[in-house]
């Protein structure tokens, strides 16, 4: 209980301030950068900043799959996702954390989710029994918390309370990795797209005390729910390639995000060319600071 209360208000700093972790070492040299040097100081104090919690959303599904490719053939931009996970309170690296990542397709579609299918299911209910968008075909899921009035709390993206039921057995894009000696996790997947009222982002999810068995990840607690975010320079170029240049939902920006202006713009990667064919790739870091010992409430 005091780990969890230390967490909270701590978290809470972190949102205001940002954090040391959450600016200075992810913000990339090539779309628009500083260096990592506060960072390292920080470290060398002892003394890093707990990334702040990021709601969960209401498409998260515990499949717990240990994979390292999570694309399962979808279409999009090549991304090698470079996560780091450290000790907020000793910056020593955490060896043995599951990390699972989630996000949705380039036309905005989670794996488990029709496309045409509101959380809620037919009829344009959502979870909290508010009124649907009408999405179109081939569109993302509609009536999502998060989104514009309609949504069913017309409020921030759901967690606890907000979750979508599924409405198939697919499973693209979603992954777990066990971080190894260096605190470092990676998966290869494709740069995210967009759906109504969200910015371009990936979820995650850090367990601390699991062990992978069978094609999963079993036991431990979570220790921090999150989100990743992209410079919205590159978000931009990114979406003047096929196939993100046919979804033909309005994009959203980190600026009037409310979960990047919220806490998450502490998740900013720095992103990288693969190649000097900015078609051929892009790999993306970030360092994430958690309290190994907490679990936080899902929010």
């Amino acid at each position: 209980m005091t780990n969890v209360t230390r967490r909270t208000a701590l978290t809470a700093a972190g949102a205001v301030s940002l954090g040391v972790v959450g600016i200075t070492s992810i913000v990339s040299t090539a779309f628009g950068a500083s260096s990592g040097d506060a960072f390292l100081e920080t470290a060398r104090a002892g003394a890093c900043t707990l990334t702040p919690e990021v709601t969960e959303g209401p498409y998260y599904l515990p499949l717990e799959i240990v994979r390292k490719n999570i694309t399962e053939g979808r279409p999009g931009l090549p991304l090698t996702l470079r996560v780091k996970v450290i000790d907020y309170a000793t910056c020593k690296v955490i060896q043995g954390a599951v990390l699972d990542i989630w996000h949705c397709s380039a036309l905005g579609v989670y794996s488990g989710y029709d496309a045409t299918t509101p959380p809620g299911g037919p009829g344009g209910g959502g979870p909290s029994g508010g009124p649907g968008l009408g999405p179109g075909p081939g569109m993302p899921p509609s009536g999502f918390p998060g989104g514009p009035p309609g949504g069913p709390s017309g409020g921030p993206e759901g967690g606890a309370g907000g979750h979508a039921t599924p409405t198939n057995s697919e499973t693209f894009l979603r992954g777990v990795q066990m971080t190894d000696h260096t605190g470092r996790a990676e998966f290869t997947t494709i740069f995210p797209g967009w759906y109504q009222g969200r910015t371009v982002h990936l979820h995650a999810k850090v367990h601390v005390g699991s062990y992978l068995t069978g094609g999963t990840a079993k036991s431990g607690h979570v220790s921090h729910t999150g989100q990743f975010f992209f410079p919205e320079r590159l978000t931009s170029r990114v979406a003047t390639l096929k196939p993100y240049r046919t979804n033909t939902t309005e994009r959203t920006t980190n600026d009037i995000d409310m979960q990047f202006n919220a806490g998450g713009s502490a998740g900013l990667l720095k992103v990288v060319q693969q190649h000097k064919d900015f078609s051929k790739g892009l790999i993306a870091s970030v360092t994430v600071a958690v309290d190994p010992e907490a679990t936080p409430a899902t929010i």
